[in-house]
């Protein structure tokens, strides 16, 4: 079976990066880092558009090292472990995490850059096989962006790759959680819902799977990659009859 590829977003950024990759790294690039609401740490945008040119041109360790710059930065909020630093797209989504903390004083909002950074980053060590310091750092940028649904479906991607699929199902219906949940993160529903249909069929459930990829049609017609999917799942079902 086709895998499917969930570091679409950040694939674009290597010589090995497809279309379809292509495609969602532009809508999120544009979409979700520079509209999000600058917040401190705005300025490391334009180291982080460094980065993104750097790993583009293939200069995977000057990437890194623009990376790493922006993430000390996040890091450093955190020193007086007193704070508890986190990063919204919107006014309103912080609104809605002071609300159900129950206080605001001992919250600082940093830009959206700090988990976007992170994640870039875990996309680099994936690319690489380390597989571990990218769970690491997807993890991180979860704390970091409560409501940001894309660093969970990476997971997802990853726990694929280590062939932890019901750990990876959990990540999936995360990130579709959240993305139904916060219009900031609605354009991931449909690649976390590829992902989701990818992990039921390695656990069994064909129904399951088939129903996850329709869906994901739904918000995304026409995608080659569900509709190759849903094939391949009338295939399993005609070869076991």
């Amino acid at each position: 079976m086709k895998r499917l590829i969930h570091f679409a977003a950040l694939a674009a950024c290597f010589a090995s990066a497809s279309l379809a990759a292509q495609g969602q790294f532009k809508s999120t690039e544009t979409t979700l880092q520079w509209e999000a609401v600058e917040k401190e740490g705005a300025e490391y945008r334009r180291i982080y558009a460094d980065a993104i040119s750097a790993a583009k041109l293939g200069n995977t360790d000057q990437a890194r090292d623009y990376l790493e710059q922006i993430i000390r930065f996040c890091e450093s909020k955190e020193s007086s472990g007193t704070v508890r630093v986190v990063s919204f797209s919107s006014p309103d989504e912080f609104a809605e995490y002071v609300t159900a903390a129950g206080q605001s004083d001992k919250i600082v909002w940093v830009d959206l850059i700090c988990p976007a950074s992170l994640k870039m980053r875990a996309f680099m060590h994936a690319d690489a096989g380390e597989y571990e310091e990218a769970l690491a750092r997807l993890g991180a940028a979860t704390e970091m962006a409560p409501f940001w649904a894309e660093p969970h479906a990476e997971i997802g991607y990853i726990l694929n790759q280590l062939r932890e699929f019901k750990a990876a199902r959990v990540a999936y219906e995360r990130a579709c959680e959240l993305a139904n949940a916060h219009a900031s993160s609605a354009y991931v529903k449909p690649l976390a819902l590829r992902g989701l249909g990818f992990t039921l069929i390695e656990l069994g459930e064909l129904d399951a799977a088939q129903r996850a990829f329709e869906e994901s049609l739904i918000v995304e017609p026409g995608n080659d990659l569900a509709e190759s999917e849903l094939r391949y799942i009338e295939g399993l079902r005609k070869n076991s009859n």
